[in-house]
């Protein structure tokens, strides 16, 4: 019996997909664009690492401006959010468009370790990355108490 890997572009969902996107891409892209209807909801895709002194997450965000991307910290969350613009023609008609476009969100549970106010980020090059400085733990004096 011979194994074969499953693959999932070979796949008849994949099938199905594809002319999905086919159709939409077709009749719809250029009614959205034209009609400035257009708007999604997508995410960059995020790595997180952690050292032994920090954490460091990594975004991909090519085609962003820094000044289109917001981070804050609420409570014991950091929050990542921001817009990429779609710039395009009234008179553009599109045949592909795989890129995504509209506002993103999103949210990540910062853990107890580390320090609030040394956190930095920086956008180069379509890159966002964030540096979160861990603190060193505070072990508790083992204070011995004498039996009478």
């Amino acid at each position: 019996m011979t194994l074969i890997k499953w693959k999932k572009e070979n796949s008849l969902y994949n099938i199905f997909n594809n002319m999905d996107n086919i159709l939409n891409n077709h009749f719809l892209i250029d009614s959205y664009i034209k009609n400035d209807q257009y708007s999604s909801e997508w995410s960059p895709s995020f790595d997180i690492k952690e050292f032994d002194n920090s954490y460091k997450i990594i975004a991909d965000m090519p085609g962003i401006d820094k000044k289109d991307v917001n981070i804050s910290i609420d409570e014991d969350m950091l929050v990542i959010e921001g817009n990429r613009k779609l710039e395009s023609d009234s008179d553009d008609r599109w045949y592909c468009r795989e890129i995504e476009y509209g506002n993103f969100k999103r949210s990540f549970y910062l853990p107890e370790n580390i320090n609030k106010d040394k956190i930095s980020a920086s956008l180069e090059n379509g890159v966002l990355s964030i540096n979160i400085n861990k603190i060193k733990a505070i072990k508790p004096k083992l204070k011995q108490i004498n039996i009478k």
